[in-house]
């Protein structure tokens, strides 16, 4: 089903996906850790949170980026 989403995303012309989750289940479907971007979580004062993830639905789409991360639902 995720990867289905993702393909989905991709279809819709996004370049990325970013979601805060468990590292150990995501890394297996592909997700890193967005401080590898140097993209942080807002909350992430160590600028090392594992759990604040990214999947690059495009290669290199993040390559030239860097911020803060603020998720609002």
């Amino acid at each position: 089903m995720i990867n289905k989403a993702l393909d989905l995303a991709k279809e819709m012309g996004y370049k990325a996906v970013f979601l805060c989750g468990e590292p150990e289940f995501y890394r297996k479907l592909g997700f890193v850790p967005t401080y590898e971007y140097e993209i942080y979580h807002h909350t992430d004062e160590t600028k090392n949170a594992e759990w604040s993830m990214v999947y690059e639905l495009i290669k290199n789409s993040l390559k030239h980026l860097a911020g803060t991360l603020v998720y609002i639902i």
